[in-house]
């Protein structure tokens, strides 16, 4: 009876300890699959990469997601344990033709990074789902300044200053090379041009000379154009001997001249008046002279280029007379005498 007992005992045993731990697997299992569904607010948006020059803004500057985590985890989904950052360099392009650029990024909840969460702690929703960058590059304007080396041709001179074209640029750069920057004045200086390579107006195209760290927003290259206008230089020069010329309105009157020439001052481009003769010049009474004979009257007088002038009337400027007067006596014209003829007495 009792082996009995005992065999019978033996089979409820080997029948209870089978359930007993399907029962802890059961619970455990269940336990396991009992999880929650929170939000964690306070995920701040980093950018990374970005560049130097430029200023990002996110909107909104942060976002709340939606983790999925069993309930013994609960305590792990907090917004330190997560981060968020988005690599600017590869949404924003680094030319500097654009001063600013927007892009709307979409969030992916692989963007979420988990700092030591186990794999069971999931991140299923992010919100809001876009993320609104807004790039601008730090900027500011600069002067140009026009270099110059050598000396004109002597015979040569410049209207007016050299005018870059454009006299400023928009200039980008870090914030340390713009503030090194400013205390160059904001100003970018051109390669040298050479003066005495010049023979008359024209365009030259120099090149910028940019600081370290400074960049041209919106220009291929860093040429510009600097308009330089050059004129020739403006002479004195006398020429000597000139004839006076008094019109006679009398056919039976002559006109005595002291002194009969003078010297003329001129001045114009030195190459105008190398072309010049005395031939080219009149030189007459200021006034008309009163036509009297025997009559010594001192006149006034000027100088005029003619009109068949060897160099153009407009270049060309009379400064004075050496003397600016002369005396003038008219005279009874001498009496023509003829060869006498045979036979003629005298």
């Amino acid at each position: 009876m009792q082996v009995e007992r005992r065999r019978r005992l033996r089979e409820e045993i080997s029948l209870i300890l089978p359930a007993i731990f399907i029962a802890v697997v059961v619970w455990a299992i269940a336990k396991q699959q009992k999880l929650e569904t929170n939000w964690v607010t306070g995920i701040t948006v980093n950018m990374l990469n970005v560049p130097a020059n430029m200023d990002v803004t996110r909107t909104p500057p942060d976002v709340r997601i939606q983790v999925r985590y069993p309930a013994e985890l609960h305590n792990w989904a907090v917004a330190r344990n997560f981060s968020f950052s988005i690599d600017a360099s590869r949404i924003f392009r680094t030319e500097t033709d654009q001063i600013s650029q927007s892009w709307k990024y979409q969030v992916d909840t692989r963007d979420i990074q988990k700092h030591n969460l186990p794999e069971t702690i999931q991140v299923v929703q992010v919100d809001p789902p876009y993320i609104q960058l807004d790039a601008m590059l730090r900027t500011t304007t600069a002067t140009v300044e026009t270099v110059t080396t050598g000396q004109l041709p002597r015979n040569m001179e410049m209207t007016d200053q050299p005018q870059p074209r454009p006299e400023q640029v928009t200039v980008t750069g870090s914030a340390e090379a713009l503030q090194r920057f400013a205390q160059s004045h904001n100003t970018i200086k051109t390669t040298p041009i050479d003066l005495s390579a010049l023979q008359s107006s024209q365009e030259v195209y120099p090149k910028l000379v940019l600081p370290p760290g400074i960049q041209i927003v919106g220009r291929n290259n860093a040429t510009i154009t600097v308009d330089i206008g050059l004129t020739e230089r403006i002479v004195k020069r006398i020429y000597e001997s000139v004839p006076v010329t008094v019109p006679i309105l009398k056919d039976n009157i002559v006109a005595k001249l002291k002194p009969e020439t003078v010297s003329i001052e001129v001045e114009g481009p030195d190459t105008a008046l190398r072309q010049l003769t005395n031939e080219d010049f009149e030189v007459i009474p200021a006034r008309d002279p009163s036509q009297t004979v025997g009559q010594a009257q001192k006149i006034g007088i000027e100088a005029h280029l003619k009109v068949t002038a060897s160099a153009p009337r407009t270049l060309v400027r009379m400064v004075r007379c050496i003397p600016n007067s002369i005396e003038v006596q008219f005279v009874n014209k001498p009496p023509v005498v003829g060869p006498i003829k045979p036979g003629v007495k005298k």
